[in-house]
């Protein structure tokens, strides 16, 4: 046992979603290049905010992030936005 716990107090073998295992409820991702609806980097925001993340996409442009931002909010996603 090395003594280690998890940012919710579990040691990590006591099993449980925690923010320190990939993909569990607390996860942050950046996902780039997610400006096209029909693009690869949209579908992955979609399928990371539905396993529970929250998701920061980036596009090039502000009409671009706020537009698909929030049509995954509108899905009740927790999906963010940056230029």
């Amino acid at each position: 046992m090395s003594g280690r716990t998890t940012p919710d107090g579990q040691t990590p073998d006591e099993g449980g979603s925690s923010a320190a295992e990939p993909g569990g409820h607390g996860t942050i991702a950046l996902v780039t290049g997610a400006g096209r609806e029909q693009g690869i980097g949209h579908a992955v925001c979609r399928q990371l905010a539905e396993r529970g993340m929250t998701v920061w996409l980036t596009a090039r442009t502000e009409s671009a992030v706020d537009t698909l931002a929030g049509r995954l909010r509108g899905d009740g996603l927790d999906v963010r936005g940056h230029v």
